[in-house]
């Protein structure tokens, strides 16, 4: 049965009560004190009653469920359950004054008089009321979003009566904040538009750092936070005071409620790097403030190349000796934001260290009019081993998403190596068939596992030794 079947046999019920009532008007009226015209009054009485029931059943059929359908929320419940109460004393009156022939001006005059009398006693309860109707009616927040009420107060709602709101703040407690109080101070929807937002965490370097590479310094940590919201960081200097150059870090939260998470992580990433890079505390400039320590207020070279280069995986075969040599080749350069550094397809001979700032490796999508995101390779991390080491053609781009500082080593810088001690090629195909081992998930413990990763090494072994000619 439908909807519209509902509504019909309501509607005739409801017509046939009135019915019901106006042929019983006059029927056993001449004896108001017999049994039959007690009976007709409560005939009528049960034909209001049972005709207000049917017409608060018409409006949620015909008007509540209607609005719920075209706005998405259900109408405010305050308002609904008014519309109720109007419906049931307008019922009670009629019985009252019509049925039983109750003078109607001293009922109103009695009910004013209660109601100015209750309205006064309990305004602070009225308001909380009334204030309900409005935040249903304005819906400033739902149930789940964070919300900050006058600087003071800041939670997730747990829900909304028509007298108070509960609110559990970051510290586990709930808190009972009366609906009066919401209306009168500013209410911040901290999940609203979207669940993610901006904050800022503002720090000071000294005057002798210059500005390009303290952003790259710190744009480079920040941005490799992975619990940022699309990896969101924005870095750049907003003033400068007799202390130092003040920068100002946005960074993109993911939900509200991990807002403190995530800036603890933002500034212990942000201090990790910043002390790799000679920078620390200064205890007299405040809390959020870095100086250079134990130097003179000069430029000094980014990420060690040495110490780069000692602590890279795919390297790991290779002595202090050979470590020494291809740092006095490897190349530093210099990138702005948004160039290529290398270019999908290309054919290449050489690998990249990020001493500076942080990359992103972008692959063409399956139409190949486009290219995604897949990863960023942070300071002290590498790109392009496989050219540098199988001569294959690139199989990303990658791009400077900040201005960067890198290495580049190349193939003539290692060939020499090589022919030197040969049996590093078994080593390098060893690191590169699990590099792609962990990439394909195939388990090392398995026998298909062991299979593909020894044909792999084989392939590898092969295809260095052909390209490096030994």
């Amino acid at each position: 049965m439908n909807t519209k079947f509902f509504i019909g046999i309501g509607g005739l019920i409801l017509i046939l009560g009135f019915a019901i009532l106006g042929l019983t008007v006059d029927l056993f009226t001449a004896n108001p004190n017999s049994i039959f015209y007690q009976t007709e009054n409560i005939i009528k009485s049960l034909c209001v009653i049972i005709d207000a029931w049917l017409l608060n059943k018409l409006l949620k059929l015909l008007i509540w469920n209607n609005y719920q359908e075209k706005h998405g929320h259900a109408a405010p419940k305050l308002f609904i359950d008014i519309v109720k109460l109007i419906i049931v004393i307008g019922a009670v009156l009629f019985i009252i004054v019509d049925i039983y022939h109750k003078p109607a001006l001293s009922l109103f005059t009695a009910g004013s008089v209660i109601t100015a009398g209750l309205t006064f006693s309990l305004k602070e309860l009225v308001l909380d009321a009334f204030a309900s109707f409005v935040l249903d009616f304005e819906r400033p927040f739902k149930t789940g979003d964070w919300i900050e009420v006058g600087k003071e107060t800041e939670g997730k709602v747990i829900d909304s009566g028509w007298r108070q709101t509960r609110i559990l703040t970051h510290e586990n407690k709930v808190i009972y904040v009366p609906n009066g109080h919401l209306i009168k101070n500013e209410i911040v929807n901290l999940s609203q538009p979207q669940p993610h937002y901006w904050r800022t965490l503002e720090i000071s370097l000294d005057h002798g750092v210059p500005i390009d590479r303290a952003q790259r310094i710190i744009y480079g940590a920040v941005s490799t936070v992975s619990e940022l919201h699309n990896h969101g960081c924005r870095v750049y200097a907003r003033e400068a005071d007799e202390k130092g150059i003040i920068y100002s870090i946005r960074y993109c939260v993911k939900d509200h409620e991990y807002w403190r998470e995530t800036q603890h992580l933002v500034l212990k990433t942000a201090i990790e790097h910043l002390h790799t890079h000679g920078l620390r505390i200064s205890e007299s400039m405040g809390e959020y403030a870095w100086v250079r320590g134990g130097q003179e207020l000069q430029e000094i070279n980014p990420l060690s190349i040495t110490h780069i280069l000692k602590s890279l995986k795919i390297l790991s075969p290779l002595n202090k000796q050979d470590l020494k040599d291809l740092e006095k080749h490897a190349h530093k350069l210099a990138f702005k934001q948004g160039e290529k550094i290398v270019v999908e397809g290309e054919q290449g001979s050489s690998m990249f260290i990020v001493a500076e700032g942080v990359a992103e490796v972008l692959v063409k999508t399956s139409d190949q009019n486009d290219s995604e995101s897949i990863v960023l390779i942070p300071q002290g991390h590498y790109f392009g081993e496989r050219a540098l080491l199988l001569g294959e053609p690139r199989s990303a781009t990658v791009v400077a998403k900040s201005h960067m500082v890198i290495y580049e080593l190349e193939k003539k810088h290692l060939e020499p190596i090589l022919r030197r001690t040969p049996a590093l090629v078994s080593e390098f195909s060893k690191i590169i068939a699990t590099q792609d081992q962990e990439r394909s998930h195939i388990l090392q413990d398995s026998k298909q596992g062991h299979k593909e990763h020894e044909k792999k090494m084989k392939n590898l072994i092969t295809n260095m030794k052909a390209f490096f000619k030994i």
